[in-house]
């Protein structure tokens, strides 16, 4: 099979030349993202004159990515593909990337990321000038693509490049906890990959995970240079991050705990309120963040369950006004979803909340068709759900039917 042929993942591991770096690249299902980032890491790196290949991780996506992929092998043969046999999800790709990559490093883009190549061809030599650095974090440039790309800043900031040494987890954690670091973009030694990235636990954020793992393994350097521009801000609303920020704050807390609690291991005898302090303070602003997130897609039940969580720390980023507005969406969204849960098609709701629905409910994502009740003829084709303030079963509701009292909804969620 020459380099330029489309490999199955059972083919992946077939030999070739080492590469230093491996552009570790996954992709689901966005044929026009994948084609304008194997057009930048191409050209970019080909300029920069680095030994790279471009891993590109296709997750089952279909013929449409295909084409795109195996014209850029036909132009390029840095480019290597695997089709996984399913959909593994973006973790399971990802870890399938880095088990399978050729080159020395490893650094991992999205599809809808770039990676900036004088940042990035400076690795190999810091990697080979010292064999006990396993990996390099770094800052990177948000983007917001609703407003024609617009750099918004870096994602945190570091006065210099910060060393943390071989067990010094307190440090890790640390400057984690101060500057406020998601360790999601690095480079990584790839001979030590099977030390450091494993399986994700769905309670604790494997980069945080993974940046002890590292820890553990060797030297990790936080250099201050940015080395991708990361798509913060999605035209389509489709994004990884920003999915796990709108209801990952437990699984950030899971994460650091992890951290933290191999720092406290080393030092058992050591003061840790102020870093258990901060550590709240940190889970806290995710909340916060995830509040507004959940507002603006719309999601009204998860955003007061999550403002409901707050009032535990006295902490809410809406005001009393809000908050109150929000209980009313709330217990729509509520309503239709006890309506879908309890087995029913169709809604038929009062003439006074109908209009209402339309206007501000995602009805989209419940997946139920709405009827005002002036327009509803009685007609019957399968469970229909009933929905009114203060809606009371009357003898024309078929008894397999659902009644929701609007009102009895928002006094159970204001609880």
């Amino acid at each position: 099979m020459s380099k330029r042929e489309m490999q199955t993942a059972s083919e992946a591991s077939a030999g070739g030349a080492r590469p230093d770096v491996t552009i570790l690249l996954p992709t689901y299902q966005r044929p026009t993202y994948l084609e304008t980032c194997l057009k930048h890491h191409v050209t970019q790196f080909d300029e920069a004159g680095l030994d790279y290949e471009i891993l590109v991780c296709d997750n089952a996506s279909g013929a449409e990515t295909r084409a795109v992929i195996e014209r850029w092998q036909a132009r390029s043969p840095r480019v290597r593909c695997i089709v996984q046999p399913k959909n593994l999800g973006y973790l399971g790709n990802f870890l399938y990337g880095h088990r399978h990559a050729k080159g020395r490093f490893i650094v991992t883009t999205g599809d809808d990321d770039l990676l900036i190549p004088e940042s990035v061809a400076a690795y190999p030599a810091l990697f080979d000038a010292d064999p006990s650095l396993v990996m390099i974090q770094a800052p990177w440039f948000v983007m917001n693509e609703r407003e024609r790309n617009k750099i918004l800043g870096t994602a945190y900031q570091l006065d210099g490049p910060l060393t943390i040494a071989q067990g010094d987890f307190r440090a890790a954690a640390d400057l984690v906890l101060t500057r406020r670091i998601f360790p999601e973009i690095f480079a990584i030694r790839a001979d030590l990959v099977p030390e450091i990235i494993g399986p994700a636990e769905s309670t604790a954020y494997h980069f945080f995970v993974t940046l002890a793992r590292a820890v553990e393994a060797g030297r990790v350097m936080f250099t201050d240079r940015p080395h991708a521009i990361v798509t913060g801000i999605s035209r389509h609303g489709k994004h990884q991050g920003n999915s796990e920020a709108a209801i990952g704050w437990d699984m950030y807390r899971g994460g650091l705990e992890h951290l933290i609690g191999r720092a406290r291991d080393a030092e058992p005898e050591a003061d840790w309120s102020e870093t258990l302090k901060r550590l709240e303070a940190f889970v806290l602003d995710r909340m916060h963040v995830a509040v507004h997130m959940q507002l603006g897609a719309r999601n009204w039940e998860k955003a007061w369950h999550l403002h409901r969580r707050l009032r535990a720390y006295a902490s809410s980023p809406i005001s009393e006004h809000t908050a109150q507005e929000l209980l009313s969406l709330a217990a729509m969204d509520a309503s239709l979803r006890e309506a879908v849960l309890l087995g029913a098609e169709r809604a038929v709701l009062s003439d006074e909340i109908y209009a209402i629905y339309l206007n501000v409910i995602d009805v989209e994502r419940h997946g139920i068709e709405l009827v005002c009740a002036s327009d509803h003829d009685g007609a019957r084709d399968g469970r229909t759900a009933h929905i009114g303030m203060n809606r009371t079963r009357g003898p024309q509701d078929h008894p397999d039917d659902l009644v929701i009292d609007l009102a009895a909804a928002m006094r159970r969620i204001s609880v």
